[in-house]
């Protein structure tokens, strides 16, 4: 692809030939174009620019003699082209573009997937471009082509059209993340440390999220060049208005902001450019960067499916004269949030081991140096420096008391009050939600593969949760508090004891004394 660009060189040279003597031949023999890494759904017209008679040796043969083909700007078919015209041609992408073309297409061919092959070309230079003829529409996730190429023997070129690729990502808080670097559908991207396909979060923190798109490698070629992001949000996630685009080319970034347009509506959000060839400094490689944070609101889902995030990229895909206003769209990239539920149940044991569910027990959960505040429905909203802010976790009727959306990691459950007749814990519960979750860059979208397994430890012991629900669970167990002395119990006795013993004594003292007398 990057010699077709070289054709205003490959031209001049043509003129040299055309006027040096040097040895031609008719050549009547008609020959093959292959046109390579092609994909069902175009349909392929050829152009007849010019013709003439093959000169030089193989495999380093020229066109000499040149004459006008059967479809250029309607000039006489045969008659030979002046010097001057063909020196005046100097960009080949430009004399693609706007090379007039007239009368039908000496070949039309639909296009396979892989290899697409024309026969029946005479030597000469042809136009080849994607039909817009009624009922021929690019397919949506690829582009037009048109390019001028030379044919002198059964020739072989790629495909001269090209799209862009865009990719998304979230940043995981407090896990290691795996694969950094590059996702395989961006290599030439390097991402930075904590972004991934898949993350796990509290209910009410801000969660980071990154799109990069790229260009095409035939941006040159358009006049103008669409760029909208068309992002989607999840119920689960509530966007905090904050996106900023950057435009990176090799080291370089720019804030570009101010060159999209940037709406939210109902969880859709766009983010889009008019003409991103515009923007300075813009090439083929650069990359358009989006970064936004969403929070994790209260209508997150627990577990299984997850809370997803998706974006698709539209583009121009059209460089040919008139097609301006034609757009294509990448398929969907998506990455996953999750969020889980702690129940604790609260019991004492009772006479012959049964189990008793103790109601009234009151706790507050401690995340570092952080409280939970949660909601009437028991779902988290925030966190606070100060415990007495931190919200009270009350056992019911079966024991029971839930926080709901929290990220994996550990917690300190502290006891404030224990029920009536129970001993309060002299320690915190320590703990931990081990979530085990696909931190790659190449999660292939199903939920349950980058949620594949949910426990709770505490203390030795770990137990398994379950995904679906997003479910942990533990049991807290209260002793029952010391019996204290009552009346008629063993304080009575405790009296009868000490006056047994002030009896005994005032009648060994009155033995004594009588002795004493009568000696």
């Amino acid at each position: 692809m990057k010699k077709l660009k070289k054709l205003g060189s490959v031209l001049l040279a043509l003129a040299v030939m055309f006027v040096m003597t040097s040895t031609a031949f008719a050549d009547s023999t008609k020959y093959s174009l292959t046109i390579t890494d092609t994909k069902e759904g175009h349909t392929y017209e050829v152009y007849q620019i010019f013709t003439g008679d093959i000169s030089g040796t193989a495999p380093n043969y020229v066109l000499s003699n040149v004459k006008y083909g059967q479809n250029y700007d309607g000039k006489q078919v045969g008659t030979k082209v002046p010097t001057s015209e063909l020196k005046d041609i100097t960009d080949a992408d430009n004399f693609a573009q706007n090379v007039r073309i007239t009368g039908t297409p000496i070949a039309t061919k639909s296009s396979s997937d892989g290899n697409t092959i024309i026969s029946g070309l005479s030597a000469g230079y042809y136009l080849v471009k994607d039909s817009e003829a009624d009922g021929n529409k690019i397919p949506s996730g690829d582009a037009a082509t048109r390019y001028i190429l030379q044919v002198v023997g059964d020739t072989t070129v790629k495909v001269k059209s090209d799209v862009p690729a865009v990719i998304k990502k979230v940043k995981e808080n407090n896990k290691t993340v795996g694969g950094i670097g590059n996702d395989p559908n961006m290599p030439g991207y390097t991402l930075g440390s904590g972004y991934s396909d898949v993350a796990d979060y509290n209910i009410g923190d801000n969660v980071e999220f990154l799109i990069v798109g790229s260009m095409p490698d035939n941006l040159a070629e358009y006049d103008k060049y669409k760029y909208y992001f068309h992002d989607t949000l999840s119920a689960g996630l509530t966007y905090n208005n904050d996106a900023v685009v950057t435009l990176k080319t090799g080291n370089t970034e720019t804030d570009v902001t101010a060159s999209f347009n940037i709406t939210c509506t109902d969880g859709s959000l766009e983010i889009k450019c008019e003409d991103v060839t515009k923007l300075t400094g813009i090439s083929a490689d650069s990359y358009i960067v989006v970064t936004y944070s969403a929070k994790l609101n209260s209508g997150a889902e627990i577990g299984l499916d997850g809370n997803t995030n998706k974006v698709k990229l539209e583009f121009s895909n059209n460089p040919n004269k008139g097609g301006e206003g034609s757009t294509g769209t990448t398929p969907d990239d998506q990455v996953v949030v999750f969020t889980y539920e702690l129940d604790v149940t609260k019991v004492a044991n009772g006479e012959n081991d049964t189990v008793i569910k103790l109601k009234g027990a009151e706790f507050k959960l401690k995340s570092g140096n952080k409280w939970a505040i949660v909601d009437s429905n028991n779902k988290v909203t925030g966190w606070t420096d100060i415990e007495a802010d931190g919200s009270t976790l009350t056992s019911g009727d079966n024991g029971l008391f839930k926080i709901i959306g929290l990220d994996a990691g550990t917690y300190n459950l502290v006891e404030t009050k224990a029920p009536v007749g129970y001993n309060l814990l002299d320690n915190p519960v320590v703990i931990e939600i081990i979530a085990t979750t696909s931190n790659t860059q190449s999660w292939d979208g199903i939920p349950s593969h980058a949620l594949t397994k949910l426990e709770i430890k505490v203390g030795e012991t770990t137990t398994e949760g379950n995904t679906e629900t997003g479910i942990v669970s533990t049991t807290v167990v209260n002793n029952a508090g010391t019996v204290l002395p009552s009346t008629g119990g063993i304080g009575t006795t405790l009296f009868y004891v000490i006056g047994g013993v002030l009896v005994l004594a005032a009648i060994v003292l009155l033995v004594t004394r009588r002795r004493m007398r009568e000696e």
